[in-house]
């Protein structure tokens, strides 16, 4: 048991990070409270303690009321660092700079811009490559990169159904053939 130098409880070790350079090998402050530094160290004004019922918001710097801010069941707290109208406006920011978020998608997972996947559709003559169909839709972000998992390589851009279908015979040639043998058995 250590008591935390900030909160003033008493908590078990295992609510410490480890320290090498302390005496007893733990930091002086828990990691609710470590953790909580660390967020507002940037801060100038930012209080240590924030009251019950109230959130700090680092865009606005200033402690609002929790309901202004959005929910996250994968925070600590259950909600967003920022509140609503900060939030918005960093989403926006976000979009702008990224080319809206199709694009920032396309770069974030394929390492492609969205243009790069319109040329690659257009390589195609607009129709998926294994139906021989332009997507029911129509719509071109209905359209899917097809890469190899292992590798990371672009095969090209596939329909919702095609690119299902594959990733559910796992790319593998040897289920498609046993899967092709079936169907002409039938």
């Amino acid at each position: 048991m250590k008591l935390c130098y900030n909160c003033g409880v008493l908590k078990e070790d295992s609510d410490f990070w480890h320290h090498t350079q302390a005496k007893d090998n733990l930091h002086s402050r828990c990691k609710q409270c470590f953790a909580f530094v660390r967020r507002t160290r940037k801060r100038k004004d930012a209080p240590f303690k924030t009251p019950v019922g109230y959130k700090w918001c680092p865009g606005c710097q200033e402690q609002l009321e929790i309901e202004k801010f959005g929910k996250n069941k994968t925070t600590n707290d259950g909600y967003v660092a920022y509140c609503r109208p900060c939030h918005n406006k960093n989403c926006q920011e976000s979009l702008r700079r990224n080319g809206g978020s199709r694009n920032y998608h396309f770069r974030r997972r394929y390492g492609i811009t969205g243009a790069d996947a319109d040329a690659l559709i257009e390589q195609q003559g607009g129709i998926c490559p294994l139906c021989q169909e332009v997507p029911r839709d129509k719509l071109k972000n209905k359209w899917h990169v097809d890469h190899d998992h292992e590798t990371g390589r672009i095969r090209g851009m596939l329909c919702h159904h095609c690119n299902t279908a594959l990733g559910n015979f796992r790319d593998d040639v040897k289920i498609l053939a046993r899967a092709i043998k079936y169907l002409e058995n039938k």
